[in-house]
């Protein structure tokens, strides 16, 4: 049985669909672009002192460096420049969380880091609400990109548009990278739970 009297009405819903996704594309061609209003809140600290975030607060607790490294398990690690490691307490705020990024800015060069990274090592336990984990970032350098250097922590690998950065001041200055490089090889501290280490 044919009905005909739903085809107008058909017709009129298509072209309504139509003509929005018209209106729609014109608006999003000729409004302004605005790609500062995705991007990451960033909250600079410094060596020492808590940096609240939302998901986690985090504090860098140490910051040494050496041309070679020995992890808990494994084998050393030996460096042309400088490994930077990086310690630093998480504390989740209200569900299981941790940092799963880092990135070493040094003027206009940046070294991301990883769990698995080609130039770093990014060691954080996911820990528990209200319960400090202690994590480390190792970081290969040149010596002369430390001086000044901050270290920016996030807590999603992929994309950290509309989340918070913690950008922290490493606090590095010339006469510790000359003490670095002098330096016997460093044992990298343990990761976990604060009080169960």
């Amino acid at each position: 049985m044919s009905r005909p009297w739903l085809a107008p009405a058909r017709l009129g819903t298509g072209a309504v669909v139509l003509a929005a996704l018209a209106v729609g594309q014109v608006v999003n061609t000729y409004l302004p672009e605005n790609p500062q209003a995705s991007r990451a809140f960033e909250r600079e600290g410094v060596v020492g002192r808590p940096i609240e975030m939302r998901p986690f607060t985090v504090e860098v607790t140490d910051v040494e460096g050496a041309e070679q490294v020995q992890p808990q398990t494994g084998t050393s690690w030996a460096s042309p420049g400088l490994v930077l490691v990086v310690t630093f307490t998480v504390t989740p705020s209200a569900e299981p969380r941790t940092v799963q990024w880092a990135e070493l800015r040094s003027g206009s060069r940046t070294t991301a880091v990883t769990t698995f990274g080609q130039r770093g090592r990014l060691d954080c336990p996911v820990g528990v609400a209200d319960l400090p984990s202690r994590c480390v970032a190792t970081i290969e350098s040149a010596p002369g990109a430390l001086p000044g250097s901050r270290l920016a922590l996030a807590p999603n690998l992929d994309d950290d548009r509309w989340d918070d950065v913690a950008v922290v001041d490493l606090g590095i200055s010339r006469a510790d990278v000359d003490a670095w490089r002098d330096a016997e090889p460093m044992v990298l501290p343990e990761t976990g739970l604060v009080g169960a280490l």
